[in-house]
């Protein structure tokens, strides 16, 4: 609906749901989920409980309703990725730039998506917004599956069997993912002689897909560079904020 379209009414409540959204996803950054509750969230923007029962059911569907817009924002980047004019290898590059660069800007986002996969979480969450859950996922998904598939018909990508595709988008999303959680634990990665996962994830993408072969080989890149120039081209306000340019 557009903006100047809406009554009175309706901008108050858009309003008052999105001070609701802002203040849980702060709640959550700060205390976590353990403590996390609607009464917290009543008491912090000071409405009654019945207002934020209002709308939403349910402190699960608060956090679900927070991974939709994660998801969201995410698709965001990965469609920019998706239609960078260069080859399926940049394509990729860029879309894997990307997820790094959200997982940084928006650190609890990820903590969120962990928590809401759970099966007893996913119970508790409406049919409504698991649906929109599921749905924005999956539009995160199709753009990598486009590029691969790009890849393929262009003959950078050579792969024996379909579920080969799978494999390598699961595998992507599995280095991402726990790469930026266990960015956020309290492991002293150098006490043990390891490098801090966020550091590593994009060097260990490029060794990822020259594993399979995916043209042209990362071996003669500088990958710091390399992945700086796609940045500044695609992301240049993510970059700047994060002070990376």
């Amino acid at each position: 609906m557009d903006k100047d379209s809406l009554t009175r009414k309706e901008r108050e409540i858009r309003d008052r749901e999105q001070l609701i959204l802002d203040t849980a996803r702060a709640l959550l950054a700060t205390d976590g989920y353990q403590v996390f509750s609607m009464e917290r969230i009543a008491s912090e923007v000071e409405y009654s409980k019945g207002t934020i029962y209002n709308h939403f059911k349910s402190k699960e569907d608060v956090l679900s309703t927070l991974c939709c817009h994660s998801l969201w924002s995410l698709s965001s980047l990965f469609e920019r990725a998706h239609h960078y004019p260069g080859n399926s290898r940049e394509k990729i590059s860029a879309l894997i730039l990307g997820y790094a660069l959200h997982a940084r800007l928006s650190p609890t986002d990820v903590q969120n998506m962990q928590s809401i996969k759970t099966q007893v979480m996913r119970e508790k969450v409406s049919d409504e917004l698991l649906h929109k859950l599921d749905q924005a996922e999956q539009k995160v998904i199709s753009f990598a599956q486009e590029i691969v598939m790009m890849a393929l018909n262009e003959g950078d990508l050579k792969i024996q069997h379909e579920s080969t595709v799978a494999e390598m988008i699961t595998g992507m999303w599995a280095m991402g993912h726990g790469s930026f959680l266990l960015n956020q634990t309290q492991i002293d990665f150098d006490n043990l002689g390891l490098v801090l996962p966020e550091k590593q994830y994009l060097n260990n993408a490029q060794m990822l897909l020259d594993g399979y072969q995916w043209q042209p080989l990362s071996t003669n890149l500088d990958i710091d560079n390399y992945y700086l120039d796609i940045g500044k081209k695609i992301f240049p306000e993510e970059m700047k904020t994060l002070k990376l340019i």
